[in-house]
C-alpha cells in the first residue's frame, strides 16, 4: 500500500505494523478543491446546476475526465494525495492507549507501544516520528484541544524511553480533524484516536 524504497530497512516495518494510511505532504492538495475542480467535467444549466439526461444520469462535457469527477455523478473514488515515500502512519484508537477521558497510558496501552518501539528499534533509517493527538466533539473546543495534546506528549514521552536517537515530536488537533461523523457513537470512538506519522530516509 505504501512505496518504500526497496533499498532501506523500512520495508520490514511497513510489512510488519498494520498500515492505516500514508502521510501526505502539506501541500497536497485537498479533497473539497478536488471536488470543486470537478465541476467543470459536466454540463450546467443557468442556475449551475448538472443537467440531467432523461437516464437520470448527469451529462458529461467535453473535458470530462476520471481525474475530475463528481462522487453524486460517478461511481468513481476521487483520489487522496499519494503518500510520501517512506513513510507510514500507524493510527490507534483511543482506548486502545489511555482510560475514558484520561490521557494515562493503560498497561495494555503500554504493550501496544512496545511493540511499535520494539518494530522501531530495528530499523536503522528513521528519519523521525510525530504524534498527532485528535478528539470527538464532545466537549468543549478548549477541552478537546488540551486531552488530545496531553495524549499526544504521553506517547511522546513514552516512546523517547527507547527510541533516544530518533527525533519525535507531538501535537494535539483537538476535534478539529474528524475521520468519521461524530452524530454516532461509532463515528465518535473512530475520531478518539492517536496517529503516529513515522517518516523514514530515502536515497535520494
Amino acid at each position: 500500500m505504501l512505496p518504500v524504497n526497496s533499498k532501506i530497512a523500512v520495508g520490514a516495518l511497513l510489512s510488519c505494523l498494520t498500515i492505516i494510511q500514508g502521510c501526505a505532504t502539506s501541500d497536497s492538495p485537498s479533497l473539497g478543491a478536488a471536488l470543486a475542480s470537478a465541476k467543470t467535467s459536466y454540463v450546467k444549466d443557468s442556475a449551475d446546476s448538472v443537467v440531467m439526461s432523461g437516464q437520470k444520469e448527469c451529462v458529461r462535457s467535453s473535458s470530462w475526465n476520471e481525474a475530475n469527477v463528481m462522487a453524486e455523478c460517478d461511481d468513481i473514488a476521487v483520489a487522496e494525495p499519494a503518500p510520501a515515500p517512506g513513510s507510514a502512519l500507524v493510527s490507534y484508537n483511543g482506548r486502545a492507549l489511555f482510560e475514558f477521558d484520561s490521557a494515562a497510558i493503560t498497561s495494555a496501552g503500554r504493550a501496544e507501544l512496545d511493540a511499535l518501539t520494539a518494530r522501531l528499534n530495528a530499523q536503522s533509517e528513521i528519519r523521525g516520528i510525530e504524534i498527532v493527538g485528535h478528539a470527538d466533539s464532545v466537549g468543549t473546543d478548549q477541552y478537546n484541544q488540551t486531552l488530545s495534546e496531553s495524549r499526544a506528549n504521553a506517547v511522546k514521552a513514552y516512546l523517547q524511553q527507547t527510541l533516544q536517537s530518533v527525533a519525535v515530536s507531538a501535537k494535539g488537533m483537538g476535534e478539529t480533524t474528524p475521520v468519521a461523523d461524530n452524530d454516532t457513537e461509532d463515528g465518535r470512538r473512530k475520531n478518539r484516536r492517536v496517529d503516529v506519522n513515522i517518516a523514514a530516509m530515502v536515497e535520494q
